[in-house]
């Protein structure tokens, strides 16, 4: 078997990156399960989606005190210190 060092391999991905697709797909799970199992069963008819991205979602509540309904759930949401 002859090698020559002066010639290179070329090699091009004309495909994409499949390592990202998972961690997509499970940030569109997590927020689907928050939005079908907390906030929908929690609120029913009286929150509604506004604005949904691959990282993101907003949503409307109609409720008295959404501070007091948040406190009541502390550990199902993330109160880092990101100061």
């Amino acid at each position: 078997m002859l090698t020559c060092p002066c010639v290179t391999c070329l090699v091009r991905h004309t495909t994409f990156q499949h390592a990202g697709l998972p961690v997509l797909d499970n940030s569109k799970l997590f927020l689907y399960d928050f939005w079908y199992y907390q906030i929908e069963a929690e609120y029913s008819d009286k929150a509604c989606v506004l604005y949904t991205d691959t990282d993101s979602l907003l949503f409307e509540v109609e409720t008295d005190d959404v501070y007091a309904n948040i406190k009541a759930r502390v550990a199902q949401y993330n109160f880092c210190d990101c100061s």
